[in-house]
């Protein structure tokens, strides 16, 4: 007997999709890190596969401590300090990638909302989870319906922002901001595992003792492909 299968999904949720990213190791890495290091800067600080860039500051992660990256970061006008001394020799490579100025776009249902209601995962880097230590900035809005403008004169479908509150006019189902996400003072997470992406990391400039063991090892375990 044959049987009519009807196809259409019956379920809102999303599919998951499968697959490894650099981004979700980190969240688990995050699970169960601990700060080892604590920064004060206004300016962009990276920590990217084994690498720290702050404006033109350049370090090489693999081979230093920590201790040594907070000398080199007090050097270059940075505050930073070990959080404690079990970590002052712990090797730098371990420091989980983090950004502390970031883009994230968010929903907006309401008007007036508050900006300080607007957070990312970043936060849990904050000392305290202390909102004074973020800074946000709405770069602009949109919708997949109309252009939302930014107006001072409150037109149709605009927004403005004043005195820490975000105001849209003309509020759509699918309004979205774009925000620049800044903090100021932080901690940099570690844990005693860490996973860094070989072909980045042999990209950095520097030449330490642990980036020549490992070119040798790949070398040597591939010596019959080459």
């Amino acid at each position: 007997m044959k049987t009519n299968i009807y196809m259409e999904p019956i379920s809102d949720r999303k599919k998951k999709r499968f697959g490894i990213t650099k981004d979700h190791i980190n969240t688990e890495l995050m699970s169960d890190a601990y700060p080892a290091l604590y920064i004060e800067t206004d300016h962009e600080l990276i920590i990217s596969n084994g690498l720290l860039t702050s404006d033109d500051l350049e370090i090489a992660l693999p081979g230093l401590t920590m201790l040594d990256i907070v000398n080199q970061l007090r050097e270059y006008g940075i505050t930073a300090y070990i959080t404690r001394k079990s970590v002052g020799m712990l090797p730098a490579e371990l420091l989980i990638d983090f950004k502390n100025k970031i883009v994230i776009s968010e929903e907006i249902d309401l008007s007036p909302k508050r900006l300080s209601e607007i957070n990312h995962k970043n936060m849990l880097h904050t000392p305290g989870l202390d909102d004074a230590n973020i800074k946000r900035e709405i770069v602009t809005m949109y919708s997949n319906e109309r252009d939302i403008k930014y107006k001072k004169d409150k037109g149709t479908y605009s927004y403005m922002v004043e005195d820490g509150n975000l105001y849209t006019n003309g509020l759509l189902p699918d309004t979205m901001a774009v925000v620049k996400y800044d903090i100021n003072k932080f901690f940099l997470y570690t844990k005693d595992e860490n996973i860094i992406e070989l072909g980045k990391m042999l990209k950095n400039k520097s030449n330490t003792i642990s980036k020549r063991i490992m070119i040798n090892n790949v070398n040597a375990r591939n010596w019959d492909k080459v």
